[in-house]
């Protein structure tokens, strides 16, 4: 079962820090994006309402990024899926994306 993080304070710091020294526009996903309350306090930000871009993607949905990403110059990741009822977190994490990417059979 997955579950949203509540927090996403490096996320927001990255988007302040680059809002406030680079002029390039900035482009970021939010996988509610319909809702205010997972969107309002990125578009509060210094130059967000100039050079903020939102969009709607899921990590788990596959190629859900890429129209977007393909356009970029530099992108952050910074955001990961938990898995709260695995027995063993980190192996359960590299197991997925390997899988994802058939990397292992």
């Amino acid at each position: 079962m997955l579950k949203e993080k509540k927090s996403m304070h490096v996320y927001v710091y990255y988007l302040k820090v680059l809002l406030l020294n680079f002029h390039n526009s900035l482009v970021t996903f939010v996988y509610s994006i319909d809702d205010p309350k997972k969107t309002d306090h990125l578009l509060a930000l210094d130059g967000a309402n100039e050079r903020l871009k939102l969009f709607k993607a899921n990590l788990l949905e596959e190629g859900s990024f890429d129209s977007v990403v393909d356009e970029c110059v530099g992108v952050f990741h910074t955001a990961s899926p938990v898995f709260l009822a695995a027995s063993d977190p980190q192996v359960h994490l590299i197991a997925f994306f390997c899988l994802e990417a058939n990397s292992i059979n």
